[in-house]
């Protein structure tokens, strides 16, 4: 066969999808188990979720030390030993609390389960956060802090959430006191009620045979709480933010060469019909390299390197955001042609050729984003958090390539509008 480098490369639009649907069990705990099977390297992440997050205590630092810490100490092991034992076998945990969930995931080579599970269930049974420990946490986020204030895009991003939520725990940012206020006791305490003595839903992804799935069920599916008869905590239904009026906020940094602009909003539901469509526009706004942002901030004006609108799903909200670092005498000729852009989507249908090339990005980059099990289980994380239908994916191909110039304007001019704007630098 001979390459004719002069032609481009034939291809096919994406036209029907249908997404990966793991298997679903109860184990014998109660707890829901979902499982990607779909791996042939004999590789498994076990993870474990529990309803509970930042949000869910009045200092956001303690569910992050909390879930962090896990793995520094048990009652019959210390950190050292716990890590030496992972090593050992090539394994490594992943500990991480968000908003709203919590996540706890074990990733092993199959035939050294057996020798993991036990210290894996140990963590969530019988950890105790040495005071040490703890005292090393803290310094280390207290200097993360430390260099992180000293950076515009840090503090933009605390600033524009705040604004953007007011006094909803959305909008609380970490500040140095709440890592300093943190006691051992208060680790305690938000592990006893949420961890040691909650339930939890369990996803298993990669190669999951038969041993493995037993293997589960004899140690994670048989775990029980302290105070089996007490009443579980439920997963606190946060409720969604109240509207905050629009604001422009700028905070001058006089030794600062840049600026950080966020300009956003609360956007719709993710449930709600206009939603898939929204991300469809944002995209064309700034959702890729080839954005309309792109195009006229770096490619044309050289403003800045990089300019980005995202959407961004939370429990109880949506907001999007446009963000970009420029120099700081610029800041302003930037929000302004910000600004044109996001009128000229309300005042002008897109073309045909943006539209197609914008159609085949977003259907070819979701397929790629599922190049496997592992990525595939991410993707249905959305799912899981946001109880949605299984079927949420599998129209979201056809959602793409249905999609009109005209719906894309009425969309437009429907939400955007009214923005918040922040600059810091």
């Amino acid at each position: 066969m001979i390459l004719k480098r002069q032609e481009a490369p034939s291809f096919s639009p994406v036209e029907n999808f249908e997404f990966f649907k793991p298997q679903k069990t109860v184990l014998a705990n109660g707890s829901k188990c979902y499982i990607f099977d779909a791996c042939e390297q004999e590789l498994t992440q076990i993870q474990l979720l529990f309803p509970v997050g930042k949000v869910h205590a009045q200092n956001s630092a303690i569910a992050s030390f909390t879930i962090s810490m896990l793995s520094q100490g048990t009652a019959t092991k210390d950190a050292d030993t716990i890590a030496q034992h992972l090593d050992r076998y090539g394994a490594y945990f992943e500990l991480s609390a968000g908003n709203n969930f919590s996540t706890v995931s074990l990733y092993s080579i199959n035939r050294f389960l057996p020798e993991l599970l036990p210290l894996f269930c140990e963590l969530l049974s019988d950890s105790i956060f040495p005071e040490t420990e703890l005292e090393l946490s803290r310094k280390r986020g207290l200097q993360n802090l430390l260099i992180n204030e000293q950076k515009n895009s840090y503090k933009a991003q605390q600033f524009f959430l705040e604004t953007l939520f007011g006094t909803h725990p959305y909008g609380r940012k970490l500040e140095a006191n709440d890592l300093r206020a943190i006691e051992r006791a208060d680790l305690l305490n938000f592990y006893q009620n949420n961890v040691q003595n909650a339930p939890f839903d369990v996803f298993v992804v990669g190669h999951v045979d038969d041993n493995t799935r037993h293997l589960i069920s004899d140690t994670i599916g048989k775990m029980t709480f302290v105070q089996p008869d007490a009443k579980l905590p439920k997963e606190a239904i946060l409720a969604k933010p109240e509207p905050q009026p629009m604001q422009k906020i700028y905070q001058e940094r006089e030794k600062a060469m840049q600026s950080s602009l966020r300009i956003g909003k609360t956007i719709m539901d993710i449930r709600h019909p206009d939603y898939f469509d929204f991300k469809i526009l944002n995209t064309i706004l700034g959702g890729y390299f080839g954005s309309r942002l792109m195009q006229n901030l770096r490619e044309e004006k050289g403003l800045t390197y990089g300019v980005h609108s995202r959407v961004a799903t939370l429990k109880s909200a949506s907001y999007m955001q446009i963000g970009a670092e420029v120099r700081k005498d610029n800041r302003n000729e930037a929000c302004d042609e910000i600004y044109k852009e996001v009128q000229k989507l309300c005042d002008e249908p897109v073309t045909a050729d943006e539209l197609e090339i914008v159609k085949n990005y977003m259907a070819g980059s979701f397929l790629s984003s599922l190049s496997s099990i592992f990525s595939i289980a991410g993707r249905y994380n959305l799912i899981y958090y946001q109880a949605l239908e299984d079927t949420h994916y599998d129209n979201y191909v056809q959602t793409i390539n249905q999609i009109t110039a005209e719906r894309l304007q009425e969309v437009a001019n429907r939400y955007l509008k009214d923005f918040t704007e922040v600059i810091v630098g």
